[in-house]
């Protein structure tokens, strides 16, 4: 898997590609976890390029979402492709997390939390 990050305003998008399995660098958790830490309050993390997801996957987002959860700060999820979007329904996730089609309607259920100015959310 491999991974960037973009400063979009007052949130980092977070974008993937591959496979988020055991394959995914120890440090990437440790990266996301550093973001809260330093005041990070908004990711968005853009799975359109994800291919697949396991339970070594899950275990990392769902440490990210109760750590900034923790500090009242928002986490989000769009363009899951099918295969991936079934493996959030089966674990329950999309119970748990906001999850948009979209970039752009992430962008807007965040200005609906509150958690990002309309005016952000109407540059898509």
């Amino acid at each position: 898997m491999t991974y960037s990050y973009q400063q979009r305003g007052a949130l980092r998008e977070v974008v993937l590609q591959g496979q988020l399995d055991t394959s995914v660098p120890r440090s990437f958790e440790t990266e996301l976890l550093g973001f809260i830490e330093n005041g990070e309050r908004q990711l968005v993390f853009d799975f359109a390029q994800v291919e697949y997801l396991t339970s070594s996957g899950i275990r990392i987002l769902l440490h990210v979402f109760k750590t900034m959860t923790a500090v009242n700060g928002r986490v989000v999820f769009h363009s899951l492709n099918p295969r991936v979007k079934h493996v959030f329904e089966i674990a329950g996730l999309t119970q748990i997390f906001r999850i948009y089609d979209t970039p752009c309607e992430a962008l807007q259920g965040l200005a609906l939390t509150g958690m990002l100015s309309p005016q952000a959310a109407a540059k898509c």
